[in-house]
This record gives structure tokens, C-alpha cells and sequence, in this order.
């Protein structure tokens, strides 16, 4: 039979016993187990204060930081804009130096280039607001997952206000778990923690800082440009003291605002994207054009006729050169390669440092020319005061597939008879001789000197309005055209116009034909072996009466209407009042 203290001793201890004990032994044994209970508890409870209250001091890599309110982690709040100079410096090589001059941000590594200031400023801005979460004490040895003993990137900052020049480092370590990274500024024992954008923010590539216009150079500044296009066909332009001229394929003078948008459309050009890394597939090694610029005057000046002197003769036959003159002072060289896709809106380029770009297409359409594109506009220039005699015929220039099938011996249709326009001098004012003896009888009227400047040749001479004839002259100091065309663009049929100049100081006469089509289109005209467009008011012009308007008649307004100060104000025209 089991006595009650042994069924208790089992219940306690779960043990099966098989011998009986008394109950005061039980007592003793069930007493010295819950004591050593408590002993047990007390030294697990010591050994945890002791790890918790030394853990930061012990170095180990599971540190846990002290969590705080968001602070600013640089001490360059609100001076974002007193930066004059930074870097960023990568555990992978990448560098980035910049500074600011006259308040312009221009970055000296890895390349000079220039900065946008907005970019440079949003991303100072960034950098100075930025907040630190948490801390850890630095003191001593930082922790060694901290990665700031060899850091990610290196970011310095120089600002300068009236207090001085303050430099600021920081130190960019690795990656916490989560979103977060160590941090650490120069000469502070905490170490920061911060948002792990901020890596995004470091390792931007250098190029998304550069200003999208790449040369800081103007156009109007550029005195030198060679363009090779993909057929090896080039053109060599040169300015000087006259003017720009067209030095390679043929030495001709060039048209200054068509040269102007040329080197305008490179020298402005935007970009549309940074390529920070070229393939093979831009098309660079085959280039569709090559284009070198320089602001430096040649080194040598052509030796033609000087554009100053007006062209009152034909003028000679262009100089062909065999090959284009290497630039060679400060040139700024430009490659266009391939497209970026199949749309074509797009093409790339590398420009001088080497940098690949994407570029609109309509920088390399800007470059296709030719000499005639380029040639000056003022195709002749004709001395108003040298001119004495002007004949202007008019013919149709017979179509080669006539509309109606023309009578049978039927008389070819007989062209107007030419209006021809002589110069005369003005005779002086005739004066009677002083004499003192009387009168005898009437008094004669004195001979009078011509009314006009201008006749016009025929049976008789008659007067010309010298207003119109004054005007058309005007067109022609210099008769400027809008394009130059091949010979073979000539229409093939409509009303043609000979206008023939000739001059007092030149037996050779200055000869120009002009065709109306009688259609909205330009007229054609041809000079000295040149083809080329011409608004049709000269047409106009030269098709007009040049007779003066009878008495009482509302005088005829010139082109461009009546010329500034020629009726007081408030006055009308004769007829009008």
C-alpha cells in the first residue's frame, strides 16, 4: 500500500517510485529544487543586463541604432547656393569635379564640359536638405558592415559666403537591410543614417548633369567650316574681311545668311539624350557627314575680287580647287552617324570630347548643300548712276506642244516692239546776258533744258516718268534672287523677258533674261550662266508703262508704297482731293 506522501512525491516530480519515503524527507527534497530554480533564473537575468548595456561598446556587427527625430545631416541648410566647387568620387572609379565661375557651372572631370544649372542646383539642393533618421556613436571603431572604413562614394562640397570658405566630406557606406545607408561627415564621431536614394543620387552618370546646348561659342563667331558628306563630296567655307566665300568645291562669294543658318544649326544644336554607352550600331565609323568649326580667322585669305566693288560686268567664271583646306586653328570637329530607329526623327553624333550623343535630325537635313545653295544672293549689282540706256524686249518662247494646231501659212505672232530708256543730262537753266540798252521789241521765251532725266527712244523722244525708271534701277542695285536652280529647272515655254543695261564705262553690256510661266511660282531668270528664282514684282516692273501720268491723274504707287516723308502730312495726291 502506497502512503499519501508518495503519491504527492510522484505528482511533483514525475518520477515512479519504488521505494516509500517519509514524509519529512520528501519535505527537504521538494524545498532545495525550487531554490535552485530561482538561483538559475537570477544568473540568466545578469548575464542579459550585462550583454544589453556593453553591446555598443564590444564592436560587434549586429549593431541596432538608436532611433531619433530626422535631423539635417550637412551643415549647408540654406546654402545651397553658396556652393562654389564639388566631387563625387566612386569605390569604382567614377569621378566627377566641377566648379562655378560667374555663375556658371562648368564640370572639369571626366571631361570639360558645361553643366545645366538647374540639374547642378536640384542636385545641391538635394544633398544639403538631406535627412539623417539615426544614429550610431563613431567613436573609437565604427561598425565594421558599415563599409565607410572603404566607402561607396566620397562627396565634397567647398562653400564660400561672407564668413569664408567651409569644406565639408562625407563618406557613403553600404547598404543597411531595408532602405537606409551608413554615412558619415568628416570630423563628426556619430555615424548617419540616411534614405539609400541617396546612392541613386551619387552614382547618377556625369553626362545627366551636362547642359543639352554643347558648345558655348556663338554662331555669328565662326569664321572657318569644312562639311564632308557621306559621298566624300565636301564644302569649304571661309569668312574675311569682304565677306564669306565659298572656298572648295569652286571659289565663289557666298550668300552670309544662308553660311549663318549653316553654322547656326551645329553650333546650336540641343541634345536630345546622353549615350553613355556607344555601339558599333550608331553608325559612327561610317558617318553620314563630318563637320569642323572654328572661331579663328584663316590663316590665309583668299585672293579674289573684293565684294565691296559692285559687279557691273560679268563676272568670271568660279576657280575650281581640287581638294578643301584642312581647319587647323582651334577646330571643333562634329561626326553624324546612324539613325536611333525607323521613325528618323533622331540621329547620333559625336562631338569633340568624345562624347556620344543623340541630336534631332533636322542638324544633319540643315547640312545637306550645295555650292548653288550656298552661292550670294546678289547674282549682279548695277550703278544706277552709270547706266545710260535700257532695252527691255519681250517674246514668247515657242512651245513644243502647242495646245491648238495653228492655221495653215499662218504668220508667226509679232513680239511688242522693245521699250527702250536713254539717259539724257539736264540741260542748265537758260539765263539772258546782262546788257544795258533798251528792249526792242517782244520778249522771246528762253529755250528750256529736258523736263526728265529719262526718254524714251522712238520716232521722237518723249519724257519718262523718272520716278519708275528710278525704282526699277533699285531692283537691280543688287538684283537679289531667292534660290539658285539648275539650268535644266528653266521652264520650256511662257513670255520671256531680255533686259539689257548698257553702261558708260563698259562697251560689254550687262545682259539678263526672264521668264514668266504666268503662274503663282517665282519668275525664272538666268545671268552670266547662272539659273536662278526671282519674285515676279520685278516682272511687273519691267512690263509697265514708263510714260508720266497725265495731268489731274492719280499718280501710280510705287513698290512698297509711297517712300517716308515724300507728301507733307495731312496732304492727298493730285485727283484724290
Amino acid at each position: 500500500m502506497i502512503r499519501p506522501a508518495t503519491i504527492k512525491w510522484q505528482l511533483l516530480s514525475g518520477n515512479d517510485l519504488s521505494g516509500n519515503y517519509s514524509l519529512a524527507t520528501i519535505n527537504l527534497l521538494v524545498t532545495m529544487n525550487i531554490k535552485t530554480t530561482i538561483i538559475l533564473f537570477l544568473l540568466l537575468a545578469g548575464v542579459g543586463s550585462y550583454v544589453y548595456y556593453t553591446r555598443d561598446k564590444s564592436g560587434s556587427d549586429d549593431t541596432t541604432p538608436a532611433r531619433q527625430e530626422p535631423k539635417t545631416l550637412l551643415d549647408l541648410k540654406d546654402k545651397a547656393d553658396k556652393i562654389t566647387a564639388f566631387s563625387i568620387s566612386g569605390s569604382n572609379g567614377k569621378e566627377i569635379v566641377a566648379e562655378k565661375s560667374n555663375g556658371n557651372w562648368k564640370m572639369t572631370k571626366p571631361v570639360n564640359a558645361a553643366l545645366d544649372k538647374d540639374k547642378v542646383d536640384s542636385l545641391l539642393q538635394t544633398l544639403t536638405t538631406l535627412q539623417s533618421t539615426e544614429q550610431i556613436s563613431g567613436a573609437g571603431t565604427a561598425p565594421s558592415n558599415s563599409g565607410l572604413d572603404r566607402p561607396t562614394y566620397t562627396l565634397d562640397l567647398t562653400c564660400e559666403d561672407g564668413k569664408g570658405k567651409t569644406d565639408v566630406k562625407l563618406l557613403v557606406g553600404d547598404r543597411l537591410a531595408g532602405e537606409s545607408v551608413y554615412t558619415q561627415v568628416k570630423g563628426h564621431d556619430m555615424i548617419d543614417i540616411v534614405p539609400s536614394s541617396l546612392l541613386d543620387t551619387l552614382g547618377a552618370p556625369a553626362n545627366s548633369l551636362r547642359n543639352s546646348k554643347l558648345f558655348d561659342f556663338a554662331a555669328a563667331s565662326v569664321q572657318q567650316m569644312n562639311i564632308t558628306e557621306k559621298d566624300g563630296s565636301e564644302l569649304s567655307l571661309r569668312n574675311s574681311p569682304t565677306g564669306w566665300r565659298l572656298t572648295h568645291p569652286v571659289t565663289i562669294p557666298a550668300d552670309a545668311a544662308a553660311v549663318e543658318d549653316l553654322t547656326a544649326a551645329v553650333v546650336n544644336m540641343r541634345v536630345v539624350e546622353f549615350m553613355d554607352h556607344p555601339t558599333l550600331s550608331m553608325g559612327l565609323s561610317k558617318p553620314q557627314a563630318i563637320v569642323t568649326l572654328s572661331t579663328a580667322a584663316p590663316a590665309t585669305q583668299p585672293t579674289t575680287m573684293p565684294m565691296a566693288a559692285p559687279m557691273t560686268t560679268p563676272m568670271a567664271a568660279p576657280m575650281t580647287t581640287p581638294m578643301a583646306m584642312a581647319i587647323t586653328t582651334n577646330p571643333v570637329k562634329v561626326i553624324f552617324g546612324g539613325y536611333d530607329d525607323i521613325s528618323m526623327q533622331n540621329v547620333y553624333a559625336q562631338i569633340p570630347d568624345g562624347t556620344v550623343v543623340k541630336v534631332p535630325v533636322s542638324v544633319l537635313q540643315a547640312l545637306d548643300k550645295k555650292p548653288l545653295d550656298l552661292r550670294d544672293k546678289n547674282v549682279v549689282d548695277i550703278d544706277p548712276a552709270k547706266v545710260s540706256r535700257i532695252t527691255i524686249a519681250e517674246d514668247q518662247i515657242p512651245s513644243t506642244q502647242p495646245a491648238t494646231k495653228p492655221l495653215k501659212n499662218a504668220p508667226p505672232p509679232t513680239p511688242p516692239a522693245p521699250v527702250v530708256l536713254v539717259h539724257r543730262q539736264k540741260a542748265a537753266p537758260a539765263t539772258r546776258p546782262a546788257t544795258t540798252l533798251p528792249l526792242m521789241g517782244p520778249i522771246l521765251p528762253l529755250p528750256q533744258g529736258p523736263k526728265t532725266e529719262w526718254a524714251i527712244a522712238g520716232a521722237t523722244q518723249s519724257d519718262a516718268d523718272d520716278s519708275k525708271v528710278s525704282a526699277l534701277l533699285g531692283q537691280f542695285h543688287p538684283l537679289h534672287v531667292e534660290k539658285y536652280v539648275e539650268a535644266s529647272a528653266a521652264p520650256k515655254s511662257g513670255k520671256r523677258m531680255s533686259v539689257t543695261f548698257e553702261m558708260k564705262d563698259s562697251k560689254t553690256p550687262i545682259v539678263l533674261t526672264l521668264i514668266n510661266t504666268e503662274s503663282p511660282a517665282n519668275l525664272v531668270g538666268s545671268y552670266d550662266g547662272l539659273t536662278f528664282e526671282l519674285q515676279r514684282q520685278i516682272g511687273d516692273d519691267l512690263g509697265q508703262s514708263f510714260a508720266p501720268a497725265p495731268p489731274g491723274s492719280v499718280p501710280s504707287m510705287p513698290p512698297g508704297g509711297m517712300p517716308p516723308g515724300s507728301m507733307p502730312p495731312g496732304a492727298m495726291p493730285p485727283g484724290m482731293r
